[in-house]
């Protein structure tokens, strides 16, 4: 039985990473949920990303993994919509 890695969180501010790790390849294989969330300070909103070996998933960006053009717009434009929809409320 393979062991499984514990969980971890990283933030981002930029979308673009997020949108990768919300593809199906790496919710299925990581367990990765990314979660936008608006600071109340400044009104920035960065992406909480939990999930196992969230930095194993990072490598698999960095090396250029295949992932469909289709899911990656699809969560690209989800987070993007979550960013007008976060900065337009108040904290």
């Amino acid at each position: 039985m393979k062991k499984q890695s514990p969980e971890e969180t990283q933030t981002f501010n930029d979308v673009t990473i997020p949108a990768f790790l919300d593809t199906a390849p790496m919710k299925d294989e990581h367990h990765i949920v990314v979660k936008p969330e608006k600071n109340p300070i400044d009104g920035q909103v960065h992406f909480v990303v939990r999930g196992r070996d969230i930095n194993g998933a990072l490598a698999k960006l960095y090396a250029n993994q295949p992932v469909g053009a289709l899911d990656l717009i699809r969560s690209l434009k989800t987070l993007r919509s979550a960013i007008f929809t976060l900065k337009g409320t108040r904290s």
